[in-house]
C-alpha cells in the first residue's frame, strides 16, 4: 500500500509538472518564439525549429539542479535539453500539448521509479550507485533511448494524423 502511495502521489506530481512545464516551454515560449521569429520574416518552418531549439536550452538551464543524485549538473542539462528537444517535436508535429504532456510524464515517472535517487526511501528498480558523466556512458543511457523515442514520435503522428506533416506551427488564427 505505501509504494503505491509513493507512486501515485509522485505520479500525479508528474502529471502537473508535465502540465506546468510543457504550457510555459512548449505553449507560450515555443509559439510566441514563432510569432516574433516569422513577424521579422524568417519562414516558418525556420522558426519553429529555432523556437523549439531555444525553448530546449532554456529548458535544459533551468534543470541545472534537477539531477538526480549521481548525475553530474552537466549531465543533467543535457538530459533536460535533449528532452526538451524532442517534447518541442511532439509538440510541433500535434499542434497539441497533450503528445509532450505525456512522454514528459512518462519520462519523469519511467527516470524516478526505475532509477530512483540514492538514499531517498523512494522505492525505484535500479540505483544509480556510481557517478554518471559526460562519456560513452551517455550515448547508450541517453541518445540511443531519444533515437527510439523520436521514431516513436513520428510513428504516432503518422498513425493518428495519416501524415509526418512540416514541423511547423500553424499560425494561432488557423486553428
Amino acid at each position: 500500500m505505501t509504494v503505491g502511495l509513493a507512486i501515485g502521489a509522485t505520479a500525479a506530481a508528474f502529471v502537473i509538472v508535465g502540465l506546468w512545464e510543457d504550457f510555459i516551454f512548449r505553449g507560450v515560449l515555443i509559439r510566441e518564439l514563432v510569432v516574433g521569429l516569422t513577424s521579422r520574416q524568417v519562414s516558418r518552418p525556420a522558426a519553429t525549429g529555432s523556437a523549439v531549439v531555444v525553448s530546449a536550452l532554456v529548458f535544459g538551464a533551468i534543470h541545472l539542479n534537477a539531477g538526480a543524485a549521481g548525475l553530474s549538473a552537466s549531465v543533467a542539462v543535457v538530459q533536460a535539453v535533449v528532452g526538451g528537444l524532442y517534447f518541442g517535436l511532439a509538440y510541433v508535429l500535434t499542434d497539441s500539448l497533450a503528445l509532450p504532456v505525456g512522454i514528459h510524464f512518462s519520462t519523469n515517472l519511467w527516470t524516478s521509479v526505475v532509477f530512483g535517487q540514492p538514499e531517498s526511501g523512494y522505492p525505484a528498480a535500479f540505483r544509480l550507485t556510481r557517478p554518471f558523466d559526460l562519456g560513452a556512458d551517455l550515448i547508450v543511457v541517453l541518445l540511443l533511448p531519444t533515437a527510439v523515442l523520436i521514431v516513436a514520435i513520428m510513428l504516432w503522428v503518422r498513425v493518428t494524423r495519416g501524415e509526418v506533416p512540416e514541423a511547423s506551427l500553424r499560425p494561432v488564427g488557423e486553428r
